[in-house]
This record gives C-alpha cells, sequence and structure tokens, in this order.
C-alpha cells in the first residue's frame, strides 16, 4: 500500500481484510492533501468504512465452512470500483454489499519486536466485559462469550450493533467472524510497524487510522495512536465520533453531506503499536493514551 507491504489476520478474523479493503479504496486519494481531521478526508474514510463492512457482513464467515472470495474482494480493480461509487460532497445511506460475480476494551493487544528482528503482533478476547460471566468451577478462568460474534439471526444485530450475514451462521465446529486485526507493515523486506487493538468492530478502524496518521500524515507513532478517532460499521448508519475528535467545522460540513451522527461522543479503541524511525534510526513504541497499556523496553 504506497510503497508498503501491509501484513495483517486472515480469517476468521474480518479485521485483516476489512483493513486492506478500506486502504485499497483509498490507494490512489491524495489524502496527504487534504490533512487529518479535514472534511474531506473524514467524510472520504467514513464512506470507505462503510462499504467494507457492508462486505464484511454478507462475504466473510469461517474459511472451514465458508469460501471468503479475499481474491475477488481485495481486487484492485473491484476496489476501484467501489471507491468509484463514493461521493466526495454526500454521504450515501443505502450502502449495500458489493457484486461478486461467482460468488471492546476486554481484548487484550500487544505488539513485540526483539533484537534479532522477530516481530509479533497478538490479540487475543473473552469477547464481552467478564465474557459469559461464568467461571469454570475449581479454576477461577472466566469463559468467553465468543458466539455473539456469530449471526444468531439474519438482519439481528450483535452486542456491537454489527448485522452479519448468512455464512456466519452457527454451525459445529465453525469458527466466529471476529473483528481482531493483529497487523505488521512491511516497506520492501524491512518491518516498518507492528500494531493491533482491542475495540471490537472499531478494532479496524482504529487500525485502519493509526497506518494512515503514520505512513501517509508522517505523524509519530504515539501521535498516530492518539490521534481521535471516528468510527462507521456501516449498520447502524451513524458515525460514532470520540470527544474533540471531530472539530465543530468538519462535523456541519458532514453533516450538510447527509453524515448522520450518533448521539453523544464515546472512547474507542486502544492502540499498542512499535515503529521504525527512519530519522533516527531506531524502533519507537506507542501506547495509546486512552487507556492503561504501556511501552517496555529490554
Amino acid at each position: 500500500w504506497r510503497g508498503y507491504e501491509v501484513v495483517t489476520s486472515p480469517p476468521p478474523s474480518s479485521g485483516g481484510a476489512v483493513l486492506l479493503a478500506i486502504l485499497g479504496m483509498l490507494e490512489h486519494d491524495k489524502i496527504e492533501d487534504m490533512g487529518p481531521g479535514s472534511t474531506e478526508f473524514t467524510h472520504l474514510l467514513i464512506e470507505s468504512m462503510k462499504k467494507a463492512f457492508a462486505d464484511r457482513s454478507v462475504w466473510f464467515g469461517d474459511p472451514a465452512f465458508v469460501n471468503n472470495p479475499l481474491d475477488k474482494l481485495l481486487d484492485p480493480a473491484y476496489l476501484a470500483k467501489r471507491r468509484a461509487e463514493i461521493s466526495l460532497t454526500k454521504a450515501a445511506h443505502d450502502v449495500g454489499p458489493g457484486d461478486l460475480v461467482g460468488e471492546k476494551l476486554e481484548t487484550t493487544h500487544f505488539s513485540i519486536r526483539d533484537k534479532t528482528g522477530m516481530a509479533i503482533s497478538n490479540t487475543y478476547t473473552l469477547n464481552g466485559s467478564y465474557g459469559a460471566g461464568v467461571v469454570l468451577k475449581g479454576t477461577g478462568i472466566l469463559l468467553n462469550n465468543e458466539m455473539d460474534d456469530f449471526t444468531s439471526k439474519v438482519g439481528t444485530s450483535n452486542m456491537f450493533g454489527l448485522k452479519q450475514g448468512s455464512r456466519n451462521l452457527i454451525a459445529p465446529g465453525k469458527r466466529p467472524l471476529s473483528s481482531m486485526t493483529p497487523t505488521l507493515v512491511f516497506k520492501g523486506k524491512d518491518l516498518v510497524m507492528v500494531l493491533g487493538a482491542p475495540g471490537g468492530p472499531t478494532i479496524i478502524n482504529s487500525v485502519t487510522q493509526t497506518i494512515i496518521n503514520r505512513l501517509v500524515f508522517k505523524m509519530n507513532i504515539q501521535q498516530a495512536a492518539d490521534f481521535p478517532r471516528f468510527h462507521h460499521q456501516w449498520q447502524p448508519d451513524k458515525i460514532w465520533w470520540e470527544p474533540f475528535g471531530i472539530n465543530p467545522d468538519t462535523k456541519k460540513a458532514l453533516l450538510a453531506r447527509g453524515h448522520i451522527f450518533g448521539d453523544e461522543p464515546r472512547q474507542f479503541g486502544d492502540i499498542e503499536a512499535l515503529a521504525w524511525d527512519e530519522d533516527r534510526g531506531l524502533w519507537t513504541g506507542a501506547a495509546d493514551s486512552r487507556n492503561g497499556g504501556a511501552v517496555v523496553w529490554e
């Protein structure tokens, strides 16, 4: 992507593919000229999020049970077509999945790189707060409620408000469709970023915005992680934003384009990241200031 190689998670997590789809739709836009926080960039990224999450709703599921057509969903021509459908002046409210011919804070993430160059981006979760709320007798171990990541009924929202399709319906031995997005970014053969986050479906857009902040807007990794974020997941058709995350003029302009905002701002995501600082010739780390993570060096 723009001279970088982005390596991220495959299905049954939807995170990696949705991340790559959003980035792919923005491949040829001059977002560096728009600037972070601008009306133009915010509008374009939100519309790209809508389309990527719409595709997530129907095309993804456990690859042991259904085909995930990543070759088509991530094909540059397909993403260019999806991008061409985006109006630069008006929000779309009838976004649907693309036509393919033929076919939260409870989560923990860590990003690690050692002196040999080995790097790990790892996300794991109980899903909801305290998981299923059940402790395995005699162990103190909480059971997860990851079943909520399945489609219980087509068209019915899960705990994160996600509406999902029939490919993600429950079946014996099937893995649910998560949003975890552990990611490595390479420039040529050189590793330049390691990152991930908790936050349910907001993980995908938190990682997306951090990559753009670092690689396109040239923020240092702490700035990239801390910069105010926004989130759109197709349904419900609302923009969720952080306190002070969208300036009043940008919000007014987005409303004029037909965008719909959630009732109140909320905080989301918790980026934990490493990035190679080419100017200083060293690795830098960032623990998102939103929560209680930490950067540790040995």
